[in-house]
């Protein structure tokens, strides 16, 4: 795993995000996925159905704050086993070339499959994760 493979897996992860393309949200998700907030109890995603209510409610999010793109700043890539890394990152949520968030920071752990890099684990603010499932505005 490096910057440009991460970059391409979090381009599409933000398109998928931003266009509603649920079948591309599960090309870049591995299941089961560990959310962790920082400060709260983690929740495990483990079934399609599951992912799915997920991606909805992020998706609506996106929607009623008409977010335009979500950015990723490679801070650090940490191998932590054979085809199995942590990349830390930035993340810029914008509208347009404004800031809907001030940047945070983020962790993701992403395992090499034979479909492809897939995410299973992200550690980030407890703030964006209620967000992200609608239970709270940024």
């Amino acid at each position: 795993m490096d910057e440009a493979t991460f970059a391409i897996i979090g381009e599409r992860l933000t398109k998928a995000l931003l266009s509603g393309d649920f079948d591309l949200y599960q090309q870049v998700m591995g299941l089961p996925i560990t959310i962790e907030p920082r400060g709260a109890a983690a929740y495990t995603i483990t079934n399609p159905e599951e992912l799915r209510c997920d991606f909805d409610l992020y998706h609506q999010a996106v929607l009623i704050r008409r977010i335009t793109d979500i950015y990723r700043k490679v801070e650090s890539i940490q191998k932590i086993q054979e085809n199995r890394f942590s990349v830390a990152c930035l993340m810029h949520i914008l509208v347009g070339s404004e800031y809907v968030v001030e940047p945070f920071h983020s962790t993701m752990t992403l395992s090499e499959t034979p479909e492809g890099w897939r995410f299973y684990h992200i550690y980030s603010p407890l703030r964006h994760i209620q967000w992200t499932l609608g239970k709270t505005d940024l």
